[in-house]
């Protein structure tokens, strides 16, 4: 892709992710989701607002804000893309992710990325998205043990690059002098979400994490992740 079409595509992908549908969601129903549970716009202070339905909804949409600036960085780059290529490719999805943490409509507090992460990497077809179904699935496993949204979402984004590198060393096609940028930004975002749940980390360590679907707390979603 040349210079001026990245540059747009890149601004596109940030102000795409920018779109706070929790917040907007919320709003719709006259309340300021900043002021409710943890201030968090993601899904699962939504889900403590409104309930569970509406966390699911928002869930999918801030998946689509990483998926499809990605999908349509994917026109612009060619069949075997170059580690240049595929670099530009993953700074489209992470300006969508860094929209969805930083968006300039609200101030630039936002939520925490792990939605919009997941839209990313599985759009980065195939070297991603694999990693991205095997993370999804250590998220719903780790969720199921655990109960902590926190620490399922960190251990899926840690498990990625873990899971790109043995694809790297297993498949004869998959060249690390092509593919090392997704391992270098994919480690990079693992290190941001664990940054981003890093007070959660503190809440679990000291027993006062909130956990989802146990007794009384099971109609309500963690209320400081997504």
């Amino acid at each position: 892709m040349n210079t001026i079409q990245y540059i747009l595509v890149l601004a596109a992908a940030y102000f795409i992710g920018a779109v706070p549908f929790g917040f907007l969601i919320a709003r719709s129903k006259g309340i300021d989701l900043r002021k409710v549970g943890s201030g968090n716009i993601g899904a699962t202070n939504l889900g403590r607002a409104l309930g569970k339905k509406w966390a699911v909804v928002c869930f999918f949409l801030d998946v689509a804000k990483g998926l499809i600036p990605v999908l349509a960085g994917r026109a612009l780059v060619t069949e075997n893309p170059t580690a240049l290529e595929l670099l530009q490719w993953m700074t489209i999805g992470c300006a969508a992710v860094l929209g969805h943490i930083y968006p300039v409509y609200i101030g630039f507090k936002g939520g925490k990325g792990v939605a919009t992460s997941l839209g990313f990497v599985l759009g980065i077809w195939p070297y991603l998205t694999i990693p991205g179904f095997i993370g999804f699935a250590v998220w719903l496993a780790t969720l199921k043990i655990s109960h902590y949204v926190s620490l399922s979402s960190i251990l899926a984004a840690i498990i990625m690059p873990i899971i790109l590198a043995c694809g790297i060393i297993i498949l004869d096609e998959w060249k690390i002098e092509n593919l090392w940028p997704l391992i270098v930004i994919s480690t990079l975002m693992a290190m941001l979400i664990t940054y981003r749940h890093r007070d959660n980390l503190k809440r679990i360590a000291a027993g006062t994490e909130t956990r989802v679907f146990e007794g009384k707390e099971k109609r309500n979603l963690n209320i400081n992740t997504l």
